[in-house]
C-alpha cells in the first residue's frame, strides 16, 4: 500500500515485530497513533539502511547510519567518528560520512596491529 502511494517501503525488523503487532491491536481498537510512529520509524531505517547508500556516489554525506555494514556496525562508527579516526562531518548531534571516507577507515583499521 505504502510502495503504490509513492512512500518508500516499512521494513519491520524481527526485533521490532512485538512492537509493530501490539501498535497494530491498538489501530484496531481506534488508536493508530503507535502504528503510524512505528511505521515512520520503519520507513525512516528503509531510507538510511537501504535507499540513501544506493543514491549516495562514494563523496556524498550521508548519515553514519546508511554506511553501516556487516563488518562496520552503526555503533562502531560512530565510536571511530568520536575518537576521530573516521572522517565524519558533524551536524547537529548527528555525524556524516562519505562511502569512500568509510572504506579509507576500514581499510586502515588493523594495520597498527602487530601479529600475536
Amino acid at each position: 500500500m505504502l510502495v503504490r502511494a509513492g512512500v518508500p517501503p516499512a521494513i519491520i525488523d524481527k526485533t521490532r515485530r512485538a512492537h509493530y503487532l501490539k501498535a497494530l491491536a491498538r489501530a484496531d481498537d481506534s488508536d493508530p497513533a503507535p502504528l503510524a510512529e512505528v511505521l515512520a520509524r520503519a520507513v525512516r531505517v528503509s531510507v538510511e539502511k537501504h535507499m540513501l547508500p544506493a543514491l549516495a556516489g562514494p563523496a556524498r554525506l550521508v548519515p553514519l547510519a546508511s554506511l553501516e555494514t556487516r563488518k562496520l556496525s552503526r555503533v562502531a562508527l560512530l565510536s571511530a567518528a568520536k575518537r576521530q579516526r573516521l572522517k565524519t562531518v558533524k551536524m547537529g548531534d548527528q555525524y556524516y560520512s562519505t562511502r569512500s571516507w568509510v572504506q579509507q577507515y576500514a581499510s586502515s583499521r588493523h594495520q597498527g596491529r602487530r601479529a600475536a
